[in-house]
């Protein structure tokens, strides 16, 4: 006699060489799907969750950046504004020590001199005729930069 296909699978043959009915093998296999998908409905619950958290964050900031961007259209419609020329009376100073001041006066480098970037962290500082008088890692400090580009300059002339 022929038996149905779905009978001949691993599970169904292991049930029948162990001696277990396959009724019992199926309401198993029935009871963990149930369980997985349980759990799988449990973790939907739970992202939609923080995504309406994640939602009500996102309008608190826009409704935010609309309040701060309207703030900021009444500040500059305000006349009162400070002029190039007006003294800047300041109780403290700044943190980088500048009494009134909104930064320091950039160095000067003599006529034609330039400073070239090689890397994101390399500079070079070069002469009207292209050469090569020094060169710089890290940080760039404009003073020392300035002060190298005098120094060759007065010893140039």
């Amino acid at each position: 006699m022929l038996q149905r296909n779905e009978e001949n699978t691993a599970r169904v043959l292991r049930a029948r060489r162990n001696g277990t009915s396959h009724e019992q093998d199926r309401d198993a296999l029935l009871e963990a799907k149930n369980g997985i998908i349980a759990e799988l409905k449990d973790q939907i619950a739970l992202l939609r969750s923080e995504l309406k958290r994640k939602n009500a964050v996102l309008v608190r900031i826009t409704e935010s950046i609309g309040e701060l961007s309207a703030r900021a259209l009444e500040v500059a419609d305000d006349p009162r504004t400070v002029e190039p020329g007006d003294a800047v009376r300041a109780d403290n100073p700044a943190p980088d020590g500048w009494w009134g001041r909104e930064e320091p006066e950039r160095p000067k480098l003599p006529e034609g001199y330039r400073v070239v970037a090689v890397a994101s962290d390399a500079w070079v500082l070069v002469t009207p005729k292209g050469v090569r008088v020094a060169g710089y890692r890290g940080d760039l400090d404009l003073w020392r930069v300035a002060l190298d580009a005098r120094g060759h300059h007065q010893s140039a002339e």
